[in-house]
């Protein structure tokens, strides 16, 4: 008998969980299959994104269940990685190349997605799509307005004109061309990550100057030798260097040292010096050198920081400056002499043939140290000056000092040679060769005395007018009043001073008249130049028959005809055939305003008033042959204040002021005859504008010279001599008979006071009606000229535009000077850039 089998029971659980599994019993769930590597997965390629562009989420396919997701490396800025789900989202924030990016989900699976962001495509423009430049003249940097991504590539086909450069780093074009080119395409193309911008520029050279005009602002500093003169303009900060015997421009430029806000920190005066074959001009890091033969550059200087003075060695061999650290020479080509230790910050110096003479400097301030050139050994002298140093004599033969009431005189070795004594307090002092001399005492008078010899009494003596001011140079010393109203030189190279007057009327006429702070140098008594406030250059030696100018001077107007076009400068109006830019004829007449016809062949001019000529009168020629016409005479109490004449030639426009805010604006035929329009207003403004339709029947007029920012403009519209409407803005041009651009302005205070900013143009019908056309002007421009039915040309701009847009059709790649210097004469452009008049074809 077989026995039964006994089962334990911790068996049976056993067996019946088995049994369990095997069947499908219990738990449905099925069992966890560990993922496999394609589990995870994201696009393949890259994922091109666009910066500052939100991206549609970047989702991953998954096989099983997957969690805790991590990126190696970070993802690009702006991008972020959901933890939980693995998903991509964002908005990138910056440019990243191209790069592939791991992520992990529960450290034991991973997938890689390769992610690239690009910046925005570029959009460049020029301002205009044809741009002209002039051979030999520098230009202005042309720089390009970059719109969109950040551009890293630029590139232009054909190659430049000869002398202008491409910058592959910026997209500018700048240099100076050195011939005449035709004008032809060019392509640049600017690029980025995201693409590219491909502008197409017509690039032209023209011939260059129609005449080099000279300073077109006040002459500051002039310096003269036998055979050149230098001279320089603090406002535009301008020099040129002259031939002296045919006043012909041997070399010029912009030093960049302007005395006007927003200039660089340069050295101190003088900003340019001239002698023996030197000439040197002060830059915003130092000295620019010259040769004065023939203008060429011949080496920069560097100037340590914190240098007090400069000076140019009377033989222009070397160029020595000063500072609290030390002084310092080099020569002409800009190599480094030598470097003396010191503090000669406030040490007066003369910089003589082979050694500089240094009063008051590291040595002591009673003594005089000689430095050699070039090898910057010193020697002191061994006896002391009394008194306060006071200036080294132009041929650095002696010094004079003061002390009290008295003045010294010693030779360069400091041995005292003579003396002036009760010499009034503040007086001025210098000396040349023998001679000393002071001014001013109470009685005006200019005493020159012996400089070796113990003097009480003069030996020459001149007197000037009240507040007359001395200026020495070389063996002279100029007299000039503040009125301008006199002139002489004193000669100091004789055995005897001596005396000369000059024809004031002739200075005044070319220089001005005012304050004498007119710059003067002498080579002696016989050779002088005079600068003055209107731009010329006066050749003294010339005053004793017919006055020799360096320069036509500032011009205070132009004026353009499709026939001919004129510019008005200090003494004299020049006039130019339109096609073929010769000059025609000019005409003594001192304007401040020209106005031609559209044809060129009528020509007024507006006298300069006070001033230089005292001539009020508005005077109408016929050109070319320059006849005059009419003169319409006016005085110191009733005068034009503004002139226009119509496109026909046929009406004559006036802006008369009679006195105590009291004007009348008047239209008649130019050569007289009775008056188509007369009426009169109130202003407290000057330069009032008058504006005529091209067949003169229709005037518009503001009694505001310019929107001041307080007062809302208006403009009053007469036709046929009859008021017709007013309308808000400031009137800025007739397009044609039936079209007149104003410009708009609104009240954007937020304060007490008004504050009337431009908000844009309209277009006015002669009934004072919105024509309804677009007007799209960039900003308030005035003395609009038109060129199209759409495109004017703007002298504050100089560039020609279409109304309708604001687009630029052409603009000049050379400098220019700002309203109203700038016409329109047949197919040229005609304005002034820098010293020299263009007239570039557009």
């Amino acid at each position: 008998m077989q026995r039964p089998i006994r089962i334990g029971t911790a068996v049976v659980l056993a067996l019946t969980l088995i049994l369990l599994v095997a069947c499908g019993g219990g738990d449905s769930t099925p069992p966890v299959t560990p993922p496999s590597s394609t589990s995870l997965s994201y696009p393949s390629g890259t994922q091109t994104l666009v910066i500052g562009t939100a991206i549609t989420p970047i989702t991953p396919t998954i096989t099983g269940t997957v969690s805790d997701f991590s990126v190696q490396p970070n993802l690009p800025a702006g991008l972020t990685l959901d933890s939980s789900k693995g998903t991509i989202s964002g908005t990138p924030t910056a440019v990243a190349a191209a790069a592939s990016y791991t992520i992990s989900a529960g450290g034991a699976i991973s997938a890689t997605i390769s992610i690239a962001v690009n910046d925005v495509p570029p959009k460049v423009s020029y301002g205009a799509a044809s741009i002209t430049f002039s051979a030999n003249i520098a230009s202005t940097t042309v720089t390009p307005t970059v719109t969109g991504g950040a551009v890293t590539s630029w590139s232009i086909s054909p190659a430049l004109p000869v002398g202008l450069s491409f910058d592959a780093h910026h997209g500018s074009i700048s240099g100076t061309p050195t011939m005449a080119a035709a004008a032809m395409s060019y392509v640049v193309v600017a690029g980025n990550s995201g693409g590219q911008s491909t502008v197409t520029l017509k690039i032209a050279v023209d011939a260059g100057a129609v005449v080099r005009l000279g300073h077109q602002s006040a002459v500051t500093t002039v310096r003269a030798t036998a055979s050149r003169v230098l001279s320089f303009d603090s406002a535009t900060s301008n020099w040129i260097l002259w031939d002296y015997a045919g006043t012909t421009i041997v070399a010029s430029g912009t030093s960049g040292c302007a005395d006007s806000p927003g200039s660089p920190i340069c050295l101190p005066s003088p900003r340019v010096d001239l002698a023996g074959s030197t000439a040197v001009i002060v830059i915003p890091t130092g000295l620019e050198v010259h040769s004065s033969t023939d203008g060429r550059a011949t080496g920069t200087i560097t100037t340590p920081v914190g240098t007090r003075w400069w000076k140019l060695a009377t033989d222009g061999s070397y160029i020595a400056a000063g500072s609290s650290a030390g002084l310092s020479a080099w020569s002409p080509a800009g190599q480094l002499l030598f470097t003396r230790p010191g503090d000669y910050s406030v040490a007066v110096a003369f910089a003589a043939s082979g050694n500089i003479l240094v009063a008051a400097g590291a040595a002591g301030a009673s003594v005089v140290e000689t430095i050699d050139v070039p090898s910057g050994t010193a020697t002191t002298s061994t006896q002391q000056f009394n008194g306060t140093f006071g200036s080294w004599f132009p041929d650095g033969t002696r010094f004079e000092t003061t002390a009290a009431t008295t003045v010294l005189v010693y030779s360069s070795a400091v041995s005292q040679v003579g003396s002036i004594a009760q010499v009034p307090a503040g007086a001025t002092v210098g000396g040349y060769g023998n001679w000393i001399w002071t001014y001013p005492n109470p009685t005006n008078q200019l005493n020159v005395y012996p400089a070796s010899a113990a003097s009480t009494t003069p030996t020459f003596t001149a007197t000037l007018s009240a507040q007359a001011t001395p200026y020495p140079s070389g063996p002279t010393v100029s007299l000039m009043s503040w009125s301008g109203s006199a002139f002489s030189v004193v000669d100091l190279s004789g055995s005897t001073p001596t005396k000369t007057d000059y024809n004031a009327s002739a200075l005044q006429t070319a220089a001005g008249s005012g304050p004498p702070t007119t710059p003067y140098a002498a080579v002696s008594a016989a050779q002088w130049v005079l600068g003055s406030t209107t731009g010329v250059v006066v050749d003294g030696a010339s005053l004793a028959g017919t006055p020799r100018y360096f320069g036509l001077g500032v011009v205070a107007s132009i004026a353009a005809g499709s026939g001919h076009f004129a510019i008005a400068t200090p003494s004299t109006i020049y006039y130019y055939n339109s096609a073929t830019l010769a000059l025609e004829g000019h005409i003594a007449f001192a304007a401040s305003k020209v106005e031609l016809s559209a044809d060129g062949r009528v020509l007024v001019a507006q006298g300069s008033g006070y001033g230089r000529t005292n001539n009020y009168n508005v005077v109408v020629y016929d050109l070319p042959a320059g006849n005059l016409v009419y003169a319409w005479p006016y005085t110191a109490s009733t005068f034009p204040d503004a002139i226009a004449l119509s496109g026909s030639g046929t009406v004559l426009g006036q802006v008369i002021f009679n006195g105590s805010a009291s004007f009348t604006l008047q239209t008649s035929a130019p050569a007289g005859g009775s008056l188509s329009l007369s009426a009169t207003f109130s202003s407290t403004s000057f330069n009032l504008p008058v504006l005529l339709s091209p067949d003169g029947t229709e005037v518009a007029t503001s009694p505001n010279s310019s929107p001041d920012g307080r007062t809302l403009p208006g403009t009053d519209l007469y036709a046929n001599g009859v008021l017709v409407t007013a309308v808000n803005g400031f009137p800025a041009a007739w397009l044609d008979n039936d079209r007149l651009l104003v410009n708009a302005y609104a009240n954007t205070s937020i304060g007490v006071l008004p504050n009337y900013t431009y908000i844009g143009c309209i277009l006015y019908s002669p009934d004072g009606k919105p024509t309804g056309a677009a007007c799209a002007l960039p900003m308030a421009l005035l003395g609009l000229q038109s060129v199209t039915t759409d495109a004017v040309y703007a002298p504050q701009k100089n560039q020609i535009l279409s109304v309708s847009t604001g687009a630029g059709s052409w603009l000049s790649g050379d400098p220019t000077l700002n309203y109203p210097f700038g016409a329109i004469a047949g197919g040229n452009v005609v304005f002034i850039s820098n010293i020299d008049l263009l007239a570039q074809p557009f």
